[in-house]
């Protein structure tokens, strides 16, 4: 399992962000930052400060190929993509950055995993703290 064996049963959303200095600059990753696209599993109220998508209307191409229909909305310099973070859990906190070294990557039906940093925790562990005190 990537994640661990997680069996879906909690509330999860992938948001592309920019993480915004002291100075008010844009850097790339890390709180606190501003969210420039959120994807979500349920829908929301509209956030007018944050485009919001429900997972079921979007497809990754969209925003990675450079004609998608959401691929402005989340690029910064230099035509990068912002960092996906991809949070499991609300009561847990499971928060994830992913990285598509391709484009192709993010359009393949299953994309691959290269390289993964820990073992994915159990579902319902209590967050880190009861995560580190199982393991």
């Amino acid at each position: 399992y990537i994640f661990g064996p997680w069996q879906n049963r909690h509330c999860h959303n992938f948001s592309f962000v920019r993480r915004i200095t002291a100075d008010g600059g844009p850097r790339s990753f890390g709180p606190p930052r501003e969210v420039l696209l959120k994807v979500c599993d349920l829908q929301e109220e509209e956030n007018p400060s944050t485009l919001v998508i429900y997972e079921n209307n979007v497809k990754l191409e969209e925003v990675y190929s450079e004609t998608g229909g959401y691929h402005s909305a989340v690029t910064l310099g230099n035509n990068r993509v912002a960092p996906l973070i991809y949070e499991y859990d609300f009561g847990d906190c499971w928060e994830h950055k992913i990285t598509f070294l391709k484009a192709e990557s993010a359009r393949a039906e299953r994309p691959l995993v290269k390289e993964a940093v820990g073992c994915g925790p159990v579902d319902d562990s209590g967050g880190i703290k009861g995560w580190n005190a199982v393991k």
